[in-house]
């Protein structure tokens, strides 16, 4: 986002070049990046309701 929006002067101050991802290189990190939030959200949401709500009822 701030190699979009900055300009020359940003760049020359930092003295850093903007970096530049390709499509490509984003979906090859977010992929696996999302099927281990889903999953490891998902057991994570299924242990907590699990522990919560399926222990046996205390008299």
């Amino acid at each position: 986002m701030i190699g979009l929006l900055s300009n020359a002067q940003f760049w020359a101050v930092t003295d850093h070049q903007p970096l530049w991802v390709s499509p490509f290189d984003f979906l090859r990190v977010l992929v696996p990046v999302t099927i281990g939030n889903v999953l490891g959200g998902g057991a994570l949401v299924a242990l907590i309701y699990w522990f919560v709500y399926l222990q046996p009822a205390r008299d």
